[in-house]
C-alpha cells in the first residue's frame, strides 16, 4: 500500500513538472527606450522564439504580474540580480559600446555644454536612461538646467533624428552605437558621449529549469535584426541589433 502511494506521489509531481514547463514563460520588455509594442510584432517574436523551444508570451505594458524573462534597459538591481540571472548579452551595430550621446548639428561650431542652454532637445521618453536620463545628469553637473519646455519626447530614436535634421530641436539624445552610425553621413557634432552602459541584457527567472534557460538562450541568440521593419525586433529599442 506504502508503494502504491509513492507512486501516485511520483507520478502526480512529475506531471506537475511537465504542465510547469509546458506554460509559457511571461516576457516583459522595457518599452522606456522605444520599441512599438503592437499585436502584429508581439505575435512574430512569439512565434520566434516558440518555434526555437522558447514559448514565451509578452506582456502588456500595464501588466503588474511577475515575469520570468526581462528585457532591462535601466541600471541593474539588487532585487534583479536577486531573482534573475543573465541569460544573453545584447548586440549592437558593428558591436559599438552601449553609450548615450548628445547630437547637434556640425555647422554649429558648438563644443561646450553651457551652448546649448535654453535650446530645445529631442529624448526618447521620461525613463529612458540612454535616450535621456544619462544627458540630463551631464548637463546638470555642467551647469545647465533643462526646463521641461525645452524637452521633447519623441518614443523612439528616429523621432529624435528626425527632429534634429528638420531643426526642430538644437539637439537629440542618441545612443551611441546608432550616433556612430548617422553621424558623419548626416553632418553631425557629438557635443558628449557617456562611458559604456552595463544595460540591454535579457535576464530570465533563477526558478526557470536550467534545460529550459538553455533552450531560450539559444533561440534568443539566434535572434538577429534582419532590417528596421523586421517585426520580430520592432518590441525592442533601434540600437539593439539582436543578442549573443
Amino acid at each position: 500500500m506504502a508503494n502504491r502511494f509513492q507512486i501516485i506521489a511520483l507520478t502526480t509531481l512529475l506531471l506537475q513538472s511537465s504542465f510547469s514547463d509546458a506554460a509559457s514563460l511571461q516576457l516583459r520588455i522595457d518599452a522606456a527606450e522605444g520599441g512599438r509594442q503592437s499585436q502584429t510584432n508581439i505575435t512574430a517574436l512569439e512565434q520566434y522564439l516558440g518555434g526555437l523551444g522558447c514559448d514565451v508570451g509578452v506582456m502588456g505594458e500595464d501588466s503588474t504580474d511577475k515575469a520570468d524573462l526581462f528585457f532591462n534597459t535601466r541600471p541593474v538591481t539588487q532585487a534583479l540580480e536577486n531573482g534573475y540571472r543573465r541569460l544573453v548579452a545584447p548586440a549592437t551595430w558593428q558591436d559599438y559600446p552601449l553609450t548615450t550621446t548628445l547630437l547637434i548639428k556640425s555647422s554649429t561650431g558648438i563644443s561646450e555644454a553651457q551652448s546649448i542652454a535654453g535650446e530645445r532637445i529631442a529624448f526618447v521618453s521620461e525613463h529612458a536612461y540612454i535616450g535621456r536620463t544619462l544627458s540630463l545628469q551631464w548637463l546638470s553637473e555642467h551647469k545647465v538646467e533643462v526646463s521641461p519646455e525645452s524637452e521633447y519626447l519623441t518614443g523612439d530614436y528616429q523621432g529624435s533624428m528626425t527632429m534634429l535634421l528638420h531643426g526642430d530641436v538644437f539637439s537629440a539624445a542618441i545612443a551611441g552605437p546608432l550616433a556612430h552610425r548617422w553621424a558623419e553621413a548626416n553632418d553631425l557634432t557629438l557635443l558628449y558621449e557617456s562611458e559604456p552602459q552595463d544595460i540591454g541584457y535579457i535576464w530570465i527567472s533563477k526558478a526557470v529549469s536550467s534545460a529550459r534557460q538553455h533552450r531560450c538562450q539559444l533561440a534568443f541568440q539566434g535572434l538577429q535584426r534582419e532590417s528596421r521593419r523586421d517585426k520580430r525586433m520592432r518590441l525592442f529599442p533601434l540600437w539593439l541589433e539582436g543578442f549573443r
